[in-house]
């Protein structure tokens, strides 16, 4: 057994070998043994007198002198381990185990997900915890968007039995007594989280096409074959459509043929194989079926990594050397790592090349990598440029070595690229010692602190390069600025402040830096070392501020606060509207304040706040408070745009419910359940008509794999609403993200209606800084005369998308395009 371990393990394998022949030491009995403690203690943790009398009745006693919400979240305890790990061993002690209602791990299990005796139910307490955690993965972000929106523990229990694949369970007979939505999002989580026996027995009949669709965007996620070619044979080849494909752009080769079999009809183009980015399982793919189709120069930038040597000469000797650009051969330097093969494909394509046009962009991205000392010699020899806007990029993205050479080629250092080295996150540690070493002069403290800020800003942090940096000025104190930037930083902030207090020198901690590290740090010891080096005598009102808005450990933080001082300043409105707004524990730090400063009465005002969030807790007890029994529009309004799913269905209990067109426009910009919002408030307001705005709304935070847009196409009738929904698109300045304006252009122009795009119309898209929709309106066919009007356009707002559009397909011979060169150029490089 290892020192400090909780586990050993047998050192001679014949004693492993020996037991595992035993039938109590086997897979099933072990976890079957380890599911029972965990559930155990999270049921006799829960702080419920049902749960101790329901353990009584088994015969059971848990000794738990605290319940988890007395418990540190992260300490490393039996309490923490059964938080995490208690799905999985019951997931591996084996259906037999699970549905033998005799046994103790049934009655256990069923008992943690269906019990509804109050607020404090096991499950209840589960999901609060495992809320605190980050998202590993996106399954996990899926089943968090679940436990947010519906909170009733029947639903739930049957939810999380999908996610964990609990089959004997989605048997039961209440599975039936399930609202249609919820039905519908069993059938999701099963698809997601690859439980196909369950998605089988599940899915029945299904015939609505949006929810086959969202089934079928996930089995294409997961990349898994035999279920996704079960699942084609349900649905009709017209699914199959090019939106599909792009989105299944990750997956694996067979999964292409897979989609491409089942729909012979859809059209291979050039322009798709671009939107497969580059994925090369997806351009080989398709490629196969449509070996004729014109080979673009972006369709070789995509391929250039995984391409065969062979294949790529044939490419290259059917083309010619107008398909190659400096983008191509930079490719091989960003993918290089060292490797033979990259650089032999280097080789060939500036052996092929010819004279070629050569941006800082495509050099600064050759060298973002680990490029090998070969391909740099190569790019250089080859009279590749070497600016200080390549090297500045190289210190903050590159690798030392590459940036070494760069440097002896003929670059001159400087201190925007020595700061800038400290934010590095592939050789930040390499970095920083390398621009140090070659400096001038010795690094000064106003330098070391510009640094300081850098290696803040990367998200990921970087403990290694911090160490570096702190090596280099040892004793110096760090100034508060510096602090404040650490704390900001939410991943790795408390590994970074727990490196800076082992270094032992002096930190200005502040108010401000208290403030920020109860925002934003995960509760764990580097709070309490921040407060005893700080000596606080009183806490205000902006360092509760700063506790009751830690988005996943607000009531720690605030208890903390509680417990630690005596002097407390009364809870201002603000600090009441950020606990309000904190949908994760509002409700337990309302308690605890309560506990401290008295009852709190609540006012119209907070309701709406309360209504926004995912807190039915806290919701019941604002709306009690105020005595507030009717559903008005305006809390209505709130909980469409900002709340979940149960916090409208509480809602819609209330008295006098009307759901206006204002509403459903609300929802459709909800960013936790876009669709399933929609389809709530739609069967109450069936009369209600799709509209543009909801368009705006949902496009303005949509990604491709998202279904929402479709979900929303789909109850556009006829052309002229098809041409209100275009022309309100093309003007709105409302929408940020070009993903869902181009998807709405999608769904349009293969919809079939007929509209009119005219010219004034791609200038109104123009005029909003949406440009770059002459790619899609291009890539349709649409007949778009290119004009000078457009270049000036683009200039004059800076619409660098609209630029690179224009620059690709305008005519150079009809149209002046220097200057967006020139533009394009300077915009990659940064």
């Amino acid at each position: 057994m290892e020192e400090g371990a909780h586990t050993f393990r047998f050192a001679h394998l014949s004693v492993r070998e020996f037991l595992e022949t035993k039938p109590e030491y086997c897979s099933e009995e072990c976890n079957n043994f380890a599911a029972e403690v965990c559930l155990l203690k999270l049921i006799g943790a829960c702080g419920s007198p049902d749960a101790d009398r329901f353990l009584g009745q088994l015969g059971l006693s848990v000794n738990a002198p605290a319940t988890l919400s007395e418990t540190d979240s992260y300490k490393e305890n039996i309490y923490n381990y059964a938080l995490r790990n208690w799905a999985e061993h019951c997931v591996h002690a084996g259906e037999e185990k699970r549905a033998d209602d005799t046994s103790r791990l049934s009655q256990l299990l069923r008992y943690f997900l269906f019990d509804d005796s109050g607020p404090n139910c096991p499950l209840n307490c589960w999901v609060r915890s495992r809320q605190r955690q980050k998202m590993e993965s996106v399954e996990s972000g899926h089943m968090l968007k679940l436990l947010r929106n519906y909170h009733r523990s029947q639903d739930r229990g049957f939810l999380l039995s999908c996610v964990f694949g609990f089959s004997e369970i989605l048997r039961m007979d209440q599975y039936h007594d399930l609202d249609v939505d919820v039905k519908e999002q069993c059938i999701m989580a099963t698809a997601i989280h690859g439980h196909y026996d369950i998605l089988q027995f599940l899915i029945g009949e299904m015939k609505d096409q949006m929810l086959q669709k969202r089934v079928l965007n996930a089995l294409v996620q997961n990349n898994d074959i035999e279920p996704l070619r079960w699942f084609l044979s349900l649905v009709e080849p017209s699914l199959i459509t090019e939106r599909v494909i792009v989105r299944a752009r990750r997956a694996d080769r067979e999964i292409f043929d897979i989609l491409l079999d089942h729909n012979k009809d859809l059209q291979i183009t050039s322009e798709l194989i671009e939107k497969c980015g580059w994925f090369y399982g997806a351009i080989e793919g398709l490629l196969s079926r449509a070996p004729d189709v014109a080979i673009t120069p972006q369709i070789l930038v995509n391929a250039i990594g995984p391409i065969e040597m062979k294949t790529l000469q044939d490419i290259l000797d059917r083309n010619g050397p107008s398909i190659i650009t400096c983008d191509a051969i930079a490719m091989l330097g960003y993918l290089g790592d060292g490797e033979e093969n990259m650089r032999l494909k280097m080789e060939l394509l500036l052996k092929r090349a010819g004279p070629i046009r050569v941006t800082e962009a495509a050099m600064a991205m050759a060298l973002e990598q680990n490029p090998s000392w070969e391909m740099v010699k190569m790019l250089l020899d080859h009279g590749w440029p070497v600016t200080k806007n390549i090297l500045q990029r190289t210190a903050e993205w590159g690798m030392a070595a590459p940036f070494k050479l760069l440097l002896e080629a003929g670059g001159k250092l400087t201190p925007e690229m020595i700061a800038g080295s400290a934010k590095n996150i592939y050789d930040g540690n390499a970095m920083v010692k390398l621009v140090v070493s070659l400096m001038d002069r010795p690094l000064d403290d106003n330098l070391w602190a510009q640094m300081m800020l850098q290696c803040a800003e990367n998200t990921w942090g970087n403990p290694e390069t911090l160490q570096a940096l702190l090596e280099m000025r040892p004793g110096l104190k760090v100034p508060e600025r510096n602090l404040i930037a650490f704390t900001k930083n939410s991943m790795k902030g408390n590994i970074i402040l727990d490196i800076i207090f082992e270094d032992g020198r002096e930190l200005e901690i502040t108010d401000a830096v208290i403030e920020n590290a109860l925002m934003f740090l995960d509760y764990d010891e580097t709070i309490p070392r921040l407060l005893d080096r700080h000596r606080l005598t009183e806490v205000s009102n902006q360092l509760l501020l700063g506790a009751v808005k830690n988005r996943r450990f607000g009531d720690e933080m605030t208890k903390l606060l509680l417990d630690r001082y005596t002097a407390v300043e009364m809870p201002s409105p603000e600090v009441i509207e950020a606990v309000l707004r904190n949908s994760h524990s509002s409700y337990e730090i309302i308690q605890l304040l309560e506990a401290q400063f008295g009852h709190r009465e609540f006012n119209e005002t907070d309701v709406h706040i309360a209504a926004g969030t995912d807190s039915l807790k806290t919701l019941r007890l604002v709306l009690d408070r105020c005595s507030i029994t009717e559903a008005t529009p305006s809390l209505l309004v709130q909980a469409a745009s900002r709340g979940s799913l149960a916090v409208m269905k509480h809602l819609l209990t209330l008295n006098h419910p009307v759901i206006s067109k204002e509403i459903l426009i609300e929802a459709s910009g909800n960013t936790q359940c876009t669709t399933d919002m929609l389809k709530l408030l739609w069967k109450l307001a069936p009369q209600v008509e799709v509209c543009p705005e909801m368009f705006i709304n949902a496009a303005d935070r949509h990604y491709r794999e998202s279904t929402d847009l479709e979900f929303l196409f789909a109850r556009v009738e006829d052309a002229k609403k098809c041409q209100e929904i275009l022309n309100a698109v093309m003007s709105t300045t409302k929408i940020n993200k070009d993903s869902g304006y181009v998807a709405i252009l999608d769904l349009i122009l293969e919809s079939g209606f007929e509209v009119e795009v005219t010219n004034e119309l791609i200038m109104s898209a123009f005029n909003a800084r949406h440009g770059s929709v002459l790619q899609t309106f291009l890539e349709h066919k649409v007949d778009i005369k290119l004009s000078q009007e457009m270049v000036n356009k683009a200039l004059e707002l800076e619409d660098h998308d609209a630029l690179k559009v224009l620059v690709k397909y305008g005519n150079p011979r009809e149209l002046d395009l220097q200057d967006a060169v020139a533009v394009i150029d300077k915009l990659l490089l940064h």
